[in-house]
């Protein structure tokens, strides 16, 4: 992270921040320039959000330096993913369309949705477990034990 004083910045401002990011548990580097005073930060981005910088005297601009999502951003990760689902692959330079209804009731039912969904051209099937939003859910109708295992995966029955 790089905080940029304003030009009308003080000496006591840039001590201010420094002072406020080693209290932080950061390190602050002080570079000046002929017109501008610039200080690398480097630590804890979190803690130095809890500072809030941007409204201290003398503070022109607070840029973040490094992506916060480091294992899927360009900057640390640039070569293009693919990932294999049960034999598909999944990322650039392929067509993968995976297809199937909201929601799937029986093992029939899956077997059908799944057979359209190949005829129609997909590689790969969802559907959740559990009955669909036309009707209430019935004790004893449904996927029964099936339908409490996809809400223990975080899936609630009904939803697309």
């Amino acid at each position: 992270m790089v905080v940029v004083m304003a030009p009308e910045a003080t000496q006591a401002d840039v001590d201010t921040v420094v002072d406020l990011v080693r209290t932080a548990g950061g390190e602050a580097f002080v570079s000046r320039g002929v017109s501008r005073t610039i200080i690398g930060l480097v630590g804890d981005i979190d803690q130095f959000g809890a500072l809030n910088l941007r409204s201290r005297n003398g503070v022109g601009d607070v840029v973040r330096i490094s992506v916060p999502y480091k294992l899927v951003s360009r900057e640390h990760h640039p070569s293009r993913s693919v990932i294999t689902v049960g034999g598909v692959p999944i990322g650039p330079d392929t067509m993968t369309v995976i297809a199937g209804p909201c929601t799937v009731e029986t093992p029939e039912q899956t077997l059908t949705s799944a057979r359209m969904a190949k005829a129609a051209g997909a590689s790969m099937l969802r559907g959740l477990p559990g009955p669909g939003r036309g009707r209430p859910a019935h004790p004893g109708r449904g996927a029964g034990r099936d339908r409490a295992a996809g809400r223990d995966r975080g899936h609630r029955p009904g939803q697309c």
